[in-house]
């Protein structure tokens, strides 16, 4: 190779790195940040009718996405999520396919409220849901595909989930499937695969708290969990005061609209090495 040509490939390889740093600069910058964010929000919103929001967003081209401070409301302009601070290190994303695999996702201050309202039957998230069902130019609809999920690493940072059925509201003592309101949530898992409604998952180390007044310390399990059934094993968890340590802790109850029915219909499956149970703490889950 000549001297002449040389120097052209260099210069050729100079140029596309000064202009792709340009690019990433100006990308970065507080203007096109504002304008982007804006933009986002904007296309979001009309999508789906409501209010979205978000302060920032970080994007390093096949790599890593941040955004802070993303808020979306419901069509009862509501909070359905907000979250300070979103995470994620991608490795693929096929949209037509519904497939995503990351490496690492990571909320932190999230509040996520999944609700029923008194007099409907959809969850407040199913516009959302339902908005991605018609887009038939995006999504290749032709074979049914499930959604695929696949997370090495997440992490969830003090967060807070609301569950809510209005429709069946029960003041009474213990807890409520119907009527759940989880926080201090602080999490690590690994190995997170979804296809469908089915969830493998391994559990490194979870606490939160619950507003009956369970509290979860710790929790270390590899779990599978779908609409029939909810299996852990092998299981180690401490709560209130309360340790277990199984083999196997399998939940059957046949279609999610079973748990608020806890004690009727959801059959349990234990292989316990040791377990310390406080009857205060079965309390919360079987009120006399």
């Amino acid at each position: 190779m000549n001297r002449r040509l040389r120097k052209i490939l260099v210069r050729g390889v100079l140029i596309i790195l000064v202009i792709l740093a340009s690019i990433y600069i100006v990308f970065n910058s507080s203007y096109a940040q504002t304008k982007i964010t804006q933009a986002i929000g904007k296309y979001l919103g009309n999508k789906w009718n409501t209010t979205v929001s978000l302060d920032k967003i970080h994007l390093e081209p096949f790599q890593r996405l941040s955004i802070e401070n993303l808020y979306i409301e419901d069509l009862h302009k509501d909070t359905l999520l907000f979250a300070s601070e979103i995470l994620i290190n991608y490795d693929r994303i096929n949209i037509r396919k519904m497939k995503f695999v990351l490496d690492e996702l990571k909320l932190k201050g999230a509040f996520f409220s999944l609700k029923t309202y008194e007099g409907e039957e959809e969850l407040n998230l199913s516009f959302i849901i339902n908005s991605f069902k018609g887009d038939d130019d995006q999504i290749d609809t032709s074979a049914s595909l499930p959604l695929r999920l696949s997370v090495m690493d997440l992490e969830i940072v003090r967060s807070h989930f609301l569950f809510q059925n209005q429709n069946k509201i029960d003041s009474s003592y213990g807890m409520h499937y119907s009527d759940l309101d989880v926080m201090n949530i602080n999490g690590l898992f690994s190995d997170v695969s979804m296809i469908g409604d089915s969830i493998n998952f391994t559990i490194e180390s979870l606490n939160a708290s619950e507003k009956c007044g369970v509290e979860l310390k710790g929790i270390e399990t590899k779990g599978y969990i779908n609409g029939k059934r909810f299996d852990l094993s092998p299981l180690h968890i401490v709560m209130n005061d309360s340790r277990i340590d199984a083999d196997r802790l399998k939940f059957s109850y046949g279609e999610w609209g079973n748990f608020p029915d806890f004690i009727s219909k959801v059959h349990m499956l234990g292989e316990f090495q040791l377990a310390s149970v406080s009857m205060q703490d079965i309390a919360y889950f079987a009120p006399a």
